[in-house]
């Protein structure tokens, strides 16, 4: 691990260098396709931002699994307890976050968990390049739901850009706008 400690702020930068094995095909000298195992490391960048309430932790393009969130937390508290609990972004936290740009609008929304009829539920994606309503889709009016994730198309300082927001506690986003996302999001936990 390597970091890097900003003296003015409660924040730090750091790299985790997270081993994994992967399959790769190749071919023998006879010609026939061998399948081997390879140990490779992948290195993840990771933020730090500390406030009165809570520390954000932040892994930018990690891999999706619980061994790596153990290596983190391990790393970071060196050997200590700890217990871990993903964030779930809400619709109202998303909502909060993509009004601090100039505009956005809903493009695209994965919904589960609705009552479709007495003791039978729902699971649905919506999209529209045109954008969504408000509520998503009319046949969601009045209904208990989950949202799985919503795609927002945002313009801000002349350039548009999608974020997808999952519930998880997962962004997606290209690189070129993380700077410009990630901290707006992180002032609002």
């Amino acid at each position: 691990m390597l970091a890097d400690l900003d003296e003015e702020r409660p924040s730090a930068s750091l790299y985790l260098f997270h081993p994994r094995i992967i399959s790769i095909a190749r071919r023998d000298d006879d010609g026939e396709v061998v399948w081997d195992s390879v140990e490779t490391v992948d290195r993840v960048a990771v933020k730090i931002q500390i406030s009165k309430q809570r520390t954000v932790i932040s892994a930018i393009n990690s891999p999706r699994s619980v061994k790596f969130v153990d290596a983190l937390m391990s790393e970071l508290c060196q050997g200590g307890r700890y217990f871990f609990e993903s964030m779930e972004i809400d619709e109202a936290l998303v909502k909060k976050h993509v009004s601090r740009f100039d505009t956005a609008r809903l493009v695209s929304a994965k919904v589960r968990d609705f009552a479709v009829y007495e003791g039978a539920v729902g699971r649905f994606e919506v999209t529209s390049k045109n954008g969504l309503m408000e509520n998503i889709a009319p046949l969601l009016q009045g209904k208990y739901y989950k949202m799985d994730s919503l795609t927002y198309e945002v313009t801000h300082k002349f350039s548009s850009f999608l974020v997808t927001y999952m519930n998880g506690g997962g962004i997606k986003i290209n690189e070129d706008y993380l700077d410009l996302l990630l901290p707006t999001f992180e002032r609002l936990l």
